[in-house]
């Protein structure tokens, strides 16, 4: 059956960073590659948010901007964070704003539960991805 003449469902977007005066600010409307964290020797994986280090005895595989996905013209509507690596990839094809889901930079929002000054108030979380 087709799927849109359902009552409800979801549609499949491709991906793209909207970074614009941020510190990834090249990479706006690039198309996010995907990409597998292999640690065959290692039994754990963890991202940590608002970090660049990982906790002692834990292995870095990376760091980066923690970044969540938003639907073009929505606001707030983050589906689940991702650390994109300080150097990411993207989908080798022309930059334009494709109108699907966007990445963006995830901030600190101080007084929502958020314990300031140990975050920073508007400035984009870093994150680092760590094994053990």
């Amino acid at each position: 059956p087709r799927a849109s003449s359902a009552t409800y469902y979801s549609v499949l977007h491709g991906g793209e960073y909207d970074t614009w005066g941020g510190p990834l600010d090249n990479l706006g409307n690039h198309n996010v590659a995907c990409a597998v964290c292999l640690a065959s020797t290692r039994a754990a994986m963890t991202m940590v948010p608002a970090k660049t280090q990982c906790p002692t005895s834990w292995t870095r595989e990376y760091y980066g901007y923690l970044m969540a996905e938003r639907e073009n013209g929505a606001q707030f509507t983050q589906s689940s964070y991702s650390c994109v690596d300080i150097t990411p990839d993207t989908v080798p094809v022309e930059a334009r704003d494709t109108g699907g889901t966007h990445f963006t930079y995830v901030i600190a929002a101080c007084n929502d539960g958020i314990p300031c000054p140990q975050y920073e108030a508007n400035r984009a979380l870093s994150c680092a991805v760590c094994t053990k």
